[in-house]
């Protein structure tokens, strides 16, 4: 069974911990699968600003606040681009991340050279309306040092049910 795809993609400045990208809640009954992120910063390019920075996929009871709602645009073969929007909120650049999350993955990434998440079929997480923690969420859990315009893209299938 195939489902629509979308991509939501957003730009901003960042230099606090926070949310960069959170999905959900998933409405009832329909599945959310994570396909791909990609996150990048396009401030600085010298070797003097190079840095690393922690990055954390998690699931979360809650969605975080402070941010912003994002639209998801259709990219799937079953849909036209600008087809039906998701029933699944995106939003980016919550300041105040998602409660008690449940780390499914940590990893870094320099930030010049910006980050990339693309799992094999088997290691896509699946998110549900029956998972008690049902929010999905991609996290800078420690501020960076000074401010940096990142952006980025995260690409998800929405199967409803």
């Amino acid at each position: 069974m195939y489902g629509l795809m979308y991509t939501a993609r957003f730009s901003s400045s960042e230099s606090a911990a926070q949310d960069l990208f959170a999905i959900g809640p998933v409405v009832s009954p329909n599945i959310v699968i994570i396909h791909s992120i990609r996150i990048g910063q396009v401030t600085f390019a010298g070797d003097a600003s190079a840095e690393m920075a922690e990055i954390q996929l998690a699931r979360a009871p809650a969605i975080g606040s402070v941010g912003s709602v994002i639209v998801a645009s259709a990219i799937e073969r079953n849909s036209s681009p600008g087809g039906p929007n998701p029933t699944t909120v995106v939003r980016t650049s919550d300041t105040t991340p998602a409660a008690s999350p449940l780390i499914i993955l940590s990893d870094t990434f320099n930030l010049q050279a910006g980050w990339l998440y693309l799992p094999t079929p088997e290691e896509r997480i699946v998110m549900t309306s029956q998972a008690a923690k049902d929010v999905f969420v991609v996290t800078l859990p420690n501020a960076i040092s000074g401010s940096s315009a990142f952006a980025g893209s995260i690409t998800f299938e929405e199967i409803l049910g």
